[in-house]
């Protein structure tokens, strides 16, 4: 939850000075319950490939963990594919 909070924050920030809004409010509020269901795709877009690479390092398959997500996330089996090389050779 943590490493969404902060990707969410981002996106959010983003939004808001694109349609010259000002940043204040309930940030948890946002954060929880005022959010398309798009806005949440893009935050796991964005943290997706540090987790796989995360899950590489520690010698854990990142496809394996790509397969169980139960949304589409446009070319994420690219991604966890392409950090496997930074899996440790045993």
């Amino acid at each position: 939850m943590h490493v969404f909070h902060g990707s969410h924050l981002a996106w959010c920030t983003l939004k808001l000075v694109r349609e010259n809004g000002a940043i204040s409010g309930d940030l948890i509020t946002e954060f929880y319950s005022q959010n398309p269901t798009d806005f949440y795709i893009k935050d796991l877009g964005s943290v997706l490939p540090g987790l796989f690479f995360a899950l590489a390092s520690l010698g854990r398959n990142p496809l394996e963990y790509q397969e169980r997500l139960d949304i589409d996330v446009y070319d994420s089996d690219k991604v966890a594919n392409h950090v496997m090389e930074h899996m440790p050779n045993n």
